[in-house]
């Protein structure tokens, strides 16, 4: 390998991870626009921020099966992305982990650790 291609490949590796790093952010605003914030106003709450759990995490929603063969989730290729949601109630404030599932730029579904 000459040293263009390694400089290649590592441009190649960063474009990956700010690509993955974009779509991530787009699918949890979408999320918050579309579902959280919606429902948070709903019930009366304020929502106050959000925060990203992290890659091997799981939030409030415990500890998930790792399952290694050829079938997904349901049936289908779900990604689950999950963020603590903070919100504030009439005096005090509280936390939930919010689990968004995506397949590709589409969510299929948001799921609340606790209910609103």
């Amino acid at each position: 390998m000459s040293t263009l291609d390694i400089i290649l490949v590592i441009i190649a590796v960063i474009v990956v991870i700010l690509l993955n790093i974009f779509i991530e952010r787009y699918v949890i605003n979408r999320a918050l626009k579309k579902f959280i914030i919606p429902k948070l106003k709903e019930k009366n709450y304020h929502f106050e921020r959000y925060k990203w759990v992290g890659p091997f995490s799981y939030g409030d929603f415990g500890r998930a099966r790792f399952t290694l063969g050829p079938f997904f989730k349901n049936g289908g290729p779900a990604i689950s992305t999950y963020i603590y949601v903070y919100y504030e109630d009439d005096n005090s404030r509280k936390r939930l982990t919010a689990k968004i599932d995506t397949l590709f730029f589409f969510i299929k579904r948001v799921s609340y650790s606790a209910e609103l």
